[in-house]
Order: C-alpha cells, then sequence, then structure tokens
C-alpha cells in the first residue's frame, strides 16, 4: 500500500516530465473514497479504484479543490475525518472569481440553487 505522503512525493518528482497538463477538480468523494472503510464490496471496489486512480494516474493533472470542499470535509461526521482532510492538504484552492460569484448570486435569486451554499449546493 502506497501511503499519501509517498503520492505526493511521487507526484512532486514526476511533475517536471508533465506538459500541457490538464486540471482535475477534487471534490469530497476522491478523499472519502480513498480512505473508506466500509466493507461491503462495492465500498471496497470504490475503494480501490480510487487509490489506484491516486496512485497511478493523479500525477498526470493538476489537482485543485475549494474551500468548499474542505468545508464539507471538516463538517462532517465520520471515522475517517481527519485522514480525508490530510489528503487534502497540499492541493490548492481554485481561485474565486467575480463572474462565478455573479452565477452563483444569478442561481440564488432564480432559486436554481440553495441559499445555503456550503457542501454539494457550493460546487464551485
Amino acid at each position: 500500500m502506497t501511503f499519501p505522503c509517498a503520492v505526493e512525493q511521487e507526484r512532486r518528482r514526476r511533475s517536471e516530465v508533465r506538459n500541457n497538463e490538464a486540471t482535475n477538480n477534487i471534490e469530497t468523494s476522491i478523499p472519502s473514497f480513498y480512505h473508506e472503510i466500509r466493507t461491503e464490496p462495492e465500498m471496497a471496489a470504490r475503494r480501490s479504484w480510487t487509490r489506484e486512480w491516486w496512485e497511478q494516474q493523479s500525477y498526470h493533472y493538476e489537482l485543485v479543490t475549494s474551500l468548499a470542499v474542505i468545508e464539507e470535509l471538516e463538517n462532517g461526521d465520520y471515522p475517517t475525518k481527519s485522514d480525508a482532510l490530510s489528503l487534502m492538504e497540499s492541493i490548492p484552492f481554485l481561485p474565486v472569481e467575480d463572474s462565478i460569484v455573479e452565477i452563483i448570486e444569478a442561481y440564488i435569486a432564480r432559486k436554481l440553487m440553495p441559499i445555503d451554499v456550503t457542501g454539494d449546493g457550493d460546487p464551485f
């Protein structure tokens, strides 16, 4: 098993050889499934797929996240919370552009999005 810190070291090492890397937004399901502890076959499969992607493919991307994702992980009540948050420590936040704020405000005004934009309501 590869630990997240070893994965981060490998990602940094390989980053020098990446060209035209794509950006990948890491939302809550990635750290949640990476540290999944449920034993049902579908949960074990999701944990395995997520770890395989993280350890073998994630270095191909510029990984980013948002403050909303971190807040959602922090606000949850689950046994692997500290592990999930640790996995996200080195992932930079996407900047919140004025145009995104305007879109969110328009969605809320038109009731296309909940007023409480934390968690799943704030994908930005």
